[in-house]
């Protein structure tokens, strides 16, 4: 809501949204139409998603083991993968409110919001070029994220490469079991990593 709104009235631009139709409606409807479609009247209507986006739409890839879609900004390859994050008691991506994550090039898997979820995990590294995994990790177990107890238990080769994001505050008291359990460590805010 707040991009949406800082692009309207203090920007005066339409930013890219890249977004497929089913979820355009769903984020307008249950998210963003409370406070954004009533600021104004255009034409005598209240305004619209496509008031505030130059919407793109992604392209679905059939054969992949979830739901995925693929877009292209610039030269960057980014395909979306549902994950399987709220509600608590869901038992699959399916039966998950729509939440992704992407594919960056074929090299970087971030995972976004996740509970764990070690399908996604196999499904998106196996026979791949992955170099870097940045997952979602809060440091308890329960809830609507994967813990570290949890993602633990993912194979060593995947560790080694996995950066955690979306933890608390209180991460300092966990750098060393993370060190132990074998990942790349805690991904650092406001930190640049490049990839040649």
């Amino acid at each position: 809501e707040e991009v949406a709104l800082t692009n309207r009235y203090m920007k005066k631009k339409k930013p890219k949204m890249y977004i497929p139709e089913y979820f355009e409606s769903l984020l307008w409807d249950s998210v963003l139409k409370g406070g954004c479609a009533y600021n104004e009247r255009t034409n005598d209507r209240p305004l619209a998603f496509g008031d505030f986006w130059v919407v793109e739409r992604p392209r679905w890839l059939a054969g992949y083991p979830r739901e995925t879609w693929e877009t292209d900004i610039g030269a960057i390859n980014l395909k979306l993968f549902r994950t399987r994050h709220i509600p608590d008691n869901a038992l699959s991506w399916q039966d998950s409110y729509p939440s992704f994550g992407l594919l960056i090039d074929d090299r970087i898997l971030f995972t976004g919001d996740t509970r764990y979820d070690p399908d996604l995990i196999r499904d998106y590294t196996k026979g791949s070029r992955i170099e870097t995994i940045f997952h979602d990790c809060q440091l308890f177990t329960g809830g609507v994220h994967a813990s570290l107890e949890e993602i633990s238990g993912l194979p060593k080769n995947v560790k080694s490469k996995t950066y955690l994001m979306h933890y608390q505050d209180s991460w300092e008291k966990s750098v060393a079991a993370v060190r132990e359990a074998g990942f790349a460590g805690f991904a650092g805010q406001d930190s640049y990593y490049i990839f040649s």
